[in-house]
């Protein structure tokens, strides 16, 4: 078998694993849940199986693996595979070197206390809770740490590829300033641009980027640390690499999001300065995930999304991604949740990292979310050869008084119906795939279908209508909905996949 990588495939990237495409469909453990292999036992993996999960995000401490300078443990790491292998999933290893939500808090003890140590700075002077990425000693430090980490994911994993990616840093900038001014930003911005910025020799930063010359002088900071880190560790084992991005919001200024992450405008910068990551991926939180979605798969043809909200929305947000984009992961946060009895959300911590508390609403997700899960591993394979081309038409509901979709078919068109959004309840999406002329799945929630043929005179009937689910081998069968069902075509909350057959007469 191959290392994991990606690979263009019929026109598009794809994530290789065990040397077939591969979609996460995915869930992230809390924070510190990977700090205690006895919480990760009884909290976390027996909750891994209810939602039909494949693959699981899971941290990596840089204080827990170099406790000493130079003396590495990865004991923690190691009980992280054995429990993935053990319980059937492919496991993204998060790196929380040097900066996690534009902090310094999972940095070695021993390197968070020495004197040396560049903290970043406001403009007034006080210090950041946050190393500066101009520190070029602590960067070192941090990719040498990286590398060993790599070295032994290598040794312990390569023939058994249960880790599939690794994500570097976790949510890199600067937060509660515009600029790090451990730097002398007048000096800083008066430089010449690196030749690869540059849209003409001897340009600044100031003349080229104006008033956002600070925030991209950060930007390139953080994402040539950030290059140095991964080039470190795919040196020792070339796995697929990403950041995640802490979004900007309309409006929001640098400092309220973190100074110099890979947000959309800087995302060219990143780009440019940081080839050893694969992919930037958007932390999506927001209500706007089709805005954000195609900002960021736009510019890579691809789409990963490693965080996400953990309330109904996300299992619409969900099909229509898997349908939409060439999705390679999609991962809601706080895997330990969704089937936990009781849980209290921490508005303080909602308040500091600035989202909504509907988004972490998990308490009825649970059950659809495992259900789409369950549903769509089966189609992964046909999902992949099939999005984006014509036999795929994909639909989300996009504000309250979005009525539904017209999709054209052979000879007749499908009227997709959103239901009435009235509760708490997924909001309407899901997909229409083309298996053949008057021939195909529906798969979503929350909708209804009206078929019209094209010709005035005729009218549509079904041949069948069952629900089933796809496998490699093709379509298997559950009942045969012969019945009331058919006087109209309609799928609830609960996601449901159909295949249908019609005629005319």
């Amino acid at each position: 078998m191959t290392t994991p990588h990606l690979q263009e495939l019929d026109g598009q990237t794809v994530l290789m694993v065990d040397d077939q495409p591969f979609i996460g469909l995915a869930a992230e453990c809390h924070n510190s849940s990977a700090s205690s292999t006895a919480y990760m036992n009884t909290k976390v993996w027996p909750r891994v199986s209810p939602l039909n999960i494949n693959t699981l995000l899971v941290p990596v401490y840089w204080e827990l693996v170099e406790p000493a300078p130079g003396k590495f443990d990865f004991s923690s790491v190691e009980d992280l595979i054995l429990g993935a292998r053990a319980h059937q999933v492919k496991l993204v290893l998060l790196w929380f070197g040097l900066w996690k939500n534009g902090l310094s808090s999972y940095v070695p003890g021993w390197l968070k206390a020495n004197p040396t140590v560049q903290y970043a700075q406001q403009q007034a002077g006080q210090h950041l809770y946050s190393i500066s990425p101009a520190d070029q000693r602590a960067v070192s430090q941090d990719a040498r740490a990286f590398a060993q980490l790599m070295a032994f994911i290598k040794k312990a994993d390569a023939e058994q590829s249960t880790v599939i990616m690794v994500q570097v840093e976790n949510e890199v900038g600067l937060l509660e300033s515009d600029f790090d001014y451990s730097v002398a930003k007048d000096q800083a911005l008066s430089q010449t641009l690196p030749r690869a910025l540059s849209q003409k020799p001897g340009t600044t930063w100031q003349q080229q980027f104006g008033a956002q010359a600070g925030e991209a002088y950060m930007a390139f900071l953080y994402a040539a640390a950030v290059q140095q880190i991964a080039a470190a560790g795919k040196a020792q084992y070339a796995l697929p690499m990403y950041v995640n991005a802490w979004l900007e919001k309309p409006l929001g200024r640098p400092g309220n999001y973190p100074t110099g992450g890979p947000t959309v405008r800087m995302l060219p910068i990143w780009q440019k300065v940081a080839p050893a990551i694969d992919l930037v991926a958007p932390d999506l939180y927001v209500p706007n995930f089709k805005e954000v979605s195609d900002a960021y798969a736009a510019p890579q043809q691809a789409l990963l999304v490693p965080e996400t909200r953990q309330d109904l929305r996300t299992v619409s947000n969900l099909i229509y991604a898997i349908s939409h984009y060439n999705l390679l992961l999609f991962s809601p946060f706080g895997a330990e949740d969704f089937f936990s009895q009781a849980a209290a959300l921490d508005e303080h911590v909602l308040k500091a990292v600035a989202i909504d508390a509907d988004a972490f609403d998990w308490h009825q997700t649970g059950p659809e979310l495992a259900r789409a899960n369950a549903l769509l591993a089966g189609l992964l394979p046909l999902l992949v050869s099939k999005r984006q081309t014509a036999q795929m038409h994909p639909f989300m509901i996009s504000q309250a008084a979005d009525r539904g979709r017209q999709i054209k078919l052979a000879d007749c068109e499908a009227q997709v119906h959103f239901l009435k959004q009235e509760g708490n309840v997924s909001p309407s999406a899901g997909f229409v795939l083309e298996l053949a002329d008057n021939e195909f799945l529906l798969f979503g929630v929350n909708l209804y279908v009206d078929l019209v043929a094209d010709d005035p005179r005729r009218k549509v009937g079904l041949l069948s209508l069952e629900e089933g689910t796809w496998e490699r081998d093709g379509w298997h069968a559950g009942r045969m909905l012969n019945g009331d069902e058919r006087y109209r075509i309609q799928i609830g909350a609960m996601p449901q996949l159909l295949k249908i057959k019609t005629h005319l007469y």
